[in-house]
């Protein structure tokens, strides 16, 4: 059962890649066209691809006493239950920064 917990794990963060990538979309047409309508619109895909790249920037490393953590045999992994709180928590807060962009669109 837990093997198929983790399983359903994919799409769920395939999904959240999606809505992540929408909310850029919708962010970038409302701020950034809107002001500079020479800017090129965005893709899902494209921003999708932004999103991961400013992800990977953004990554901190692992310390030393975390990677030996990490390696060593009683140390285990974070939980199912939290691994569904963490795609939880990307999709709240993507949800969250759609609904102030558009609070802050109707101000334009």
């Amino acid at each position: 059962m837990k093997a198929l917990g983790y399983l359903f794990l994919i799409p769920a963060s395939i999904l959240n890649a999606i809505l992540r990538g929408y909310v850029l979309v919708t962010l970038w047409a409302w701020f950034i066209v809107s002001q500079f309508p020479q800017m090129p619109h965005l893709t899902i895909v494209t921003a999708m691809g932004l999103v991961i790249t400013v992800g990977l920037l953004r990554s901190h490393g692992l310390t030393d006493k975390e990677t030996k953590e990490l390696l060593s045999n009683d140390h285990e992994s974070l939980s199912l239950a939290g691994r569904w709180i963490q795609v939880a928590t990307y999709a709240v807060v993507s949800l969250i920064t759609l609904f102030s962009g558009w609070i802050w669109h109707h101000f334009m």
